[in-house]
This record gives structure tokens, sequence and C-alpha cells, in this order.
């Protein structure tokens, strides 16, 4: 699922450039479907030799399974502060001998039903400050994409 980081700013930049009027419609729908297409294209190349899961099996996991698998992953719990948001400043102190190490964010594989190695944006924020911070987080995220967003569309 690592796949949508390197994906999604394609997406958006085509986007943005459509509303700009700098790309018509017809090519933001071939870029999309292209996305698309790669990103499926990188899955089915990256998958395990005992994987046997299909194009619609594939396509569930990639919708359903990050919201679900979420209820399945334990948080570790830390001795300092809001470790999963907090994670980059936590590196750069540890880094420069300032903080204790930064948390493992690599979530282990959970079965539902088949095994996913779930990270959403929700994660952090639930694990962090609960429901609560999920509300947060996602205002938070509201207001920084308009914030670029509007950016984009006055240049």
């Amino acid at each position: 699922m690592g796949k949508f980081a390197v994906l999604t700013p394609i997406l958006a930049w085509s986007i943005i450039k459509g509303l700009q009027g700098r790309i018509r419609m017809g090519r933001i729908a071939a870029i999309v479907c292209g996305t698309f297409v790669l990103m499926l294209v990188v899955h089915f190349i990256r998958k395990g030799e005992q994987d046997e899961a299909g194009f619609l099996d594939v396509l569930a996991t990639y919708v359903y399974s990050p919201i679900l698998a979420l209820g399945y992953v334990k948080p570790v719990v830390p001795e300092y502060t809001a470790p999963y948001v907090f994670r980059f400043f936590y590196a750069m102190g540890n880094f420069f001998g300032l903080s204790p190490a930064p948390i493992d964010v690599i979530s282990d594989y959970v079965y539902i039903p088949v095994p996913t190695n779930v990270y959403t944006v929700m994660q952090p924020f639930l694990h962090d400050f609960s429901l609560i911070g999920v509300a947060v987080g996602a205002l938070f995220y509201a207001f920084l994409f308009c914030i670029l967003f509007s950016l984009a569309v006055m240049h």
C-alpha cells in the first residue's frame, strides 16, 4: 500500500493542472487510468509466489482493508508524548542525541482475511490521541491541503 505515496502526487498534479486549464480532461482521465494500472502492475510484480489473489481480491484489499486492519493493530505504549504523530521530530532529536529513539512504525500483518500490512493516515492520530485525534488530524490535513490547492490554483 506504500505505492500510494508515489502515485498520489501524480494524480494530484494532473488534477491541479486540469483545474488550471493547463491539461485537458481527456488527458487527466488517461493519467488517472494509467496511474491505476501502474499501481496494479507494481502490486502484481511485487507479490509473493504464494499470493494467489486476483484482480478483485487486490482491489477489495486496497479499498476495505486499511480501516478494518487498523482496529487490529496493537499500539505500543511509549514513555513519551505522541510518538506516532511527532515521529519525525523524535527521529531528528535522536539523530542529534537530544531525544529517545523514534517508535517503530512498521505494523505487523493482520489477517482480514488475507494478510495485510496496514499503515493509514489515521493511525498516528488514533493511537496518540484517540478518536479526537483523528478528527483534529483530519481537520489539520484538510486545512493544509486547502492551502496547497489554493496556492496551486493561483499560480
